[in-house]
């Protein structure tokens, strides 16, 4: 099944913060700029999932919180090289970037504020600047004081691309905080008509925020403070001057390559607007990863969605073989997805390769139950807390970021894709083996997550739940206290069946994820099945058999399932009985569909002879 894990979620402003870090990092540290372009790109990922949960929209004003905090962290790096580089410096530079933390912070508050999302835990306390003189930033100013007093016009000031715009935004930003007295109070008032165009041409073309959004904007407002500090360092560092003028003239290639690809982004790129880069594209300057990256980061943008016809082919049946209630499920769930670009892939593949080599994944047994007593004690306490069956869900299909479907790697933007997935498809599965039986028996039923969905199809059978662990039978009592279902609940050991449990032809049998745990000691199970002759069996499972090792993924999944010691040779075996006469082989469906590591719900369904 695989082990219940618990991951941190940043806020947005602490995504953002890192990402114009992380991009500092990419321009400034050559030898490890691919290692920062893969952890933008999954920072990326996740403001992508917090924009579409929280429903975000795009306005001038966010797009200058971004601006003002990937420059400030800028700020605060130059700061930092000074207090290495020049010992004399050192105590007034280390206030300054004490100061300009606290300017960080507010800016992150705000951002906070802007999304709705500034409660307690997640805001900055620490925003005092102290007697930080000289510097200013508009957006953190009340809006009475940052804005017009009189009422703009609902017509544009300047006729640019957007993207001229959002760059006329970043330069004046820069201004902003360098300037002082007539110069940066003309520099708000362009600040402040550059923000009324953006929001109507934001609004009129309904832009929405993404990562790669994001990623842009910070790359450009940092792009022009770079080159900014590098016109001041050309003046008074004669030394360097050729090679600082060649860093200057290189960063303005890739600031107008950015602008194109924002230019592309927003549906106005004509050859009339589009601007030189005099990039070298031969793969060998300090910024050709880089490029890689935004233009194939350019292509993320595409959101797929599961449908009818989807699910259709993915169980591999017909629409009109799926049930209304399933239907209408997956019209009410959110089930978009993107596919990640190839630096992404890349990652996820090096990860599983780590994971597969590792030598610390556990190994399925029959050593292993105390993982799972733990594993479903910690159910079965929230659920008594709740009484609500959502806590019966495993906490490892709540922690899923990277999902496989279709033998590629997906996104998805909802956190409860895959249980969702795999709703539509027991409802499916259910209703169409089990809807003769008199009684449905789960072996290896867990958090016993699957007997709400049971009950409520076919409340008028009953129902037997059998697991190694005495914590599925305690969550079976409290469901049959609090529901009145018909649920039995049993101690049973597949390694060492009971035979006294009173199975019969009337009955049904199923697993989800338990025959893995058996490896190649599935032999005493199966006679046990043999000997008891239910009506049905239905198995859903990472069936090895079903593989085809001369795609990657499936060799990896096949690499993967061999560490862990999960099910091996059962379908080979199931054939060979067919073979004998003994059993039928119902259906045998490779279900293209898993966790990161391998298609975990193939679909097997046999019954005795």
């Amino acid at each position: 099944m695989g082990n219940s894990h618990t991951l941190t979620h940043p806020s947005l402003a602490e995504l953002i913060d890192c990402l114009t870090v992380d991009q500092i990092k990419e321009v400034l540290d050559i030898n490890n700029s691919a290692s920062y372009g893969s952890k933008i790109s999954r920072i990326k990922q996740d403001l992508d999932l917090i924009f579409t949960k929280n429903r975000m929209e795009l306005d001038a004003s966010f797009i200058r919180l971004i601006i003002a905090l990937a420059q400030i962290n800028l700020h605060i790096w130059r700061t930092k090289d000074i207090m290495q580089t020049k010992p004399d410096r050192f105590k007034e530079c280390m206030k300054l970037a004490h100061q300009l933390n606290g300017l960080r912070n507010q800016i992150k508050n705000k951002i906070l504020d802007k999304a709705g999302l500034c409660d307690q835990p997640m805001a900055k306390s620490n925003v005092e600047t102290e007697d930080l003189k000289g510097w200013f930033m508009s957006i953190l100013k009340s809006p009475e004081k940052s804005r017009p007093t009189q009422e703009m016009p609902d017509t544009r000031h300047y006729e640019f691309p957007l993207a001229d715009l959002i760059d006329a935004l970043t330069i004046n930003q820069i201004k902003e905080v360098f300037f002082s007295g007539e110069k940066r109070e003309t520099c708000i008032q362009a600040i402040n008509q550059l923000s009324h165009d953006v929001d109507l041409l934001v609004k009129e073309r309904e832009i929405k925020p993404t990562g790669h959004l994001v990623r842009l904007i910070v790359f450009l407002a940092q792009a022009n403070l770079h080159i900014w500090y590098n016109k001041d360092r050309m003046q008074n560092d004669q030394e360097r001057y050729s090679d600082l003028l060649e860093f200057a003239q290189e960063m303005n290639g890739l600031r107008n390559h950015v602008r194109n690809l924002l230019i592309k982004k927003f549906n106005g790129l004509e050859p009339c607007n589009q601007r030189t880069t005099f990039l070298d594209y031969n793969n060998k300057r300090w910024y050709s990863n880089i490029i890689e990256e935004l233009n194939e980061s350019d292509n993320d943008l595409t959101t797929l969605t599961l449908t009818l016809d989807n699910f259709a082919l993915l169980l591999g049946t017909t629409i009109e073989d799926i049930p209304f209630d399933c239907c209408e499920n997956i019209k009410k769930e959110d089930f978009r997805y993107r596919k990640p670009d190839s630096t992404e892939r890349d990652y996820i593949l090096l990860n599983i390769l780590k994971r597969i080599n590792s030598g610390d994944m556990w190994v399925s047994g029959s050593d292993k139950k105390y993982i799972w007593e733990k594993g479903w004690t910690e159910n079965a306490q929230e659920y008594k807390k709740k009484r609500d069956v959502s806590a019966l869900m495993p906490k490892f299909l709540q922690s899923r970021k990277i999902l496989r479907l279709n033998r590629e790697y997906i996104q998805p933007l909802d956190h409860k894709f895959e249980f969702n997935v795999i709703d539509v498809y027991r409802r499916w599965a259910f209703q169409k083996y089990f809807k003769d039986v008199k009684a449905i028996y789960e072996f290896g039923c867990g958090s016993c997550q699957h007997f709400p969905v049971l009950a409520e199809l076919f409340l008028e059978k009953e129902f037997h739940g059998l697991d190694w662990t005495v914590a599925s039978t305690k969550i079976i009592e409290t469901l049959v206290k609090d529901k009145g279902w018909n649920i039995t609940g049993h101690v049973f050991d597949l390694y060492s069946p009971d035979d006294s449990i009173a199975l019969d032809k009337t009955c049904g049998v199923f697993t989800v994820g338990t025959m893995e745990q058996l490896g190649q000691n599935f032999e005493p199970f199966l006679q046990f099945l043999l000997r008891k002759r239910p009506a049905v069996v239905m198995h859903i499972e990472s069936i090895r058999e079903l593989y085809d090792d001369k795609y990657l993924t499936d060799y990896l999944a096949i690499q993967y399932d061999k560490k862990r010691n999960y099910l091996e040779g059962y379908l080979n075996r199931l054939r060979k009985l067919e073979l004998e006469g003994k059993i039928h082989i119902i259906n045998t469906q490779r279900i293209l569909f898993g966790s990161m590591y391998h298609d975990s719900y193939s679909l097997l369904v046999w019954k005795p002879k």
